[in-house]
């Protein structure tokens, strides 16, 4: 499944989406642009805090669409989410070892095995090389294979 595969089927929910900037915005604001969708500018890594705001202060499902190399760079905000937990809240990480939106540079992922300690969250679902590890209750709708 290719990213523009993921962002196709959360298009489909029903909720709020959050969608990282560079190619995870465009690609959403191609697939199906509407008002519930936010498309981030210019501020990498805080698409996770964006929509951890949103889901704390609605009852409104949120979908946050980001990369490996942007929640990198703000690892704190896993903490915060899992402190937190709010139940509408669905961060789905697209996980493709590349700043891709800035030119395919690698990430500190290619060697390190970060997620190892995430998948205890509740509310934190990897997309982990071409599998999504958990389904933020949308598998029973066919959001997700398997």
């Amino acid at each position: 499944m290719q990213r523009i595969d993921i962002i196709r089927r959360v298009a489909e929910q029903d909720g709020l989406i959050v969608a990282n900037l560079g190619f995870p915005a465009r690609e959403l604001f191609s697939v199906h642009d509407r008002p519930g969708n936010f498309y981030m500018l210019g501020s990498m890594g805080l698409a996770s805090s964006i929509g951890l705001g949103l889901a704390l202060r609605q009852p409104e499902a949120v979908y946050v669409i980001e990369g490996d190399g942007a929640l990198l760079m703000n690892l704190g905000t896993l903490v915060t989410i899992a402190r937190e937990a709010p139940p509408n809240l669905c961060l789905i990480v697209i996980d493709n070892r590349v700043y891709g939106s800035t030119g395919n540079q690698p990430t500190a992922r290619e060697r390190a095995q970060i997620w190892q300690p995430w998948p205890a969250l509740p509310a934190v679902h990897m997309w982990l090389r071409q599998q999504m590890s958990s389904s933020c209750r949308m598998r029973s709708r066919g959001f997700l294979p398997g």
